[in-house]
């Protein structure tokens, strides 16, 4: 069968039978290079971020940089910094991550409480409430019928004009 019910197919189909998102909330795997505002002024680190931002976007790979600028005293595995739900985010970083809409390099400095960050998401799940999970295996069923339907009526409308049917008395 070449018929196939994507994630973001169930998501969207729960939403419109529903009237409501199934996505509560995500986890993210994240690495990052950091800039310790105490190492010069806040500007120099900001400025140290910029200028590896450029090298990234040049195309150097983030794992080399990671060695060459990050600050970070407990700089370990190549900036990886572990899993996070997003509720434990600082709010600025958690709607950057919500607007990519692939994993990778987050394109711009972020700043935290701490100094600043070029943040790399390694993996992104979204989180669905148990009533999305419940029913997705409902809605997939539903979904796979109604394309498997759409399929034979319009493999029927490409070959009906190859088929005769008569009726014999």
């Amino acid at each position: 069968s070449k018929v196939k019910v994507s994630d973001e197919d169930l998501v969207s189909a729960y939403a419109v039978k529903y009237g409501k998102s199934p996505n509560s909330s995500y986890e993210v795997e994240l690495s990052h290079i950091y800039f310790n505002p105490q190492k010069g002024s806040p500007k120099e680190a900001y400025a140290r971020a910029e200028e590896c931002l450029e090298r990234l976007k040049k195309g150097q790979t983030f794992e080399s940089l990671v060695t060459q600028y990050s600050e970070d005293i407990n700089l370990q595995n190549a900036g990886a910094l572990g899993w996070f739900k997003k509720s434990d985010l600082d709010t600025v970083l958690a709607q950057n991550i919500e607007a990519m809409t692939t994993t990778g390099l987050l394109e711009k400095v972020i700043k935290s409480k701490s100094g600043y960050h070029l943040f790399k998401v390694v993996q992104k799940k979204d989180i669905y409430d148990q009533d999305f999970v419940k029913k997705k295996v409902q809605l997939q069923n539903e979904l796979l019928e109604k394309l498997m339907r759409n399929s034979i009526e319009k493999w029927f409308e490409l070959n009906k004009k190859n088929f005769t049917i008569s009726v014999k008395k």
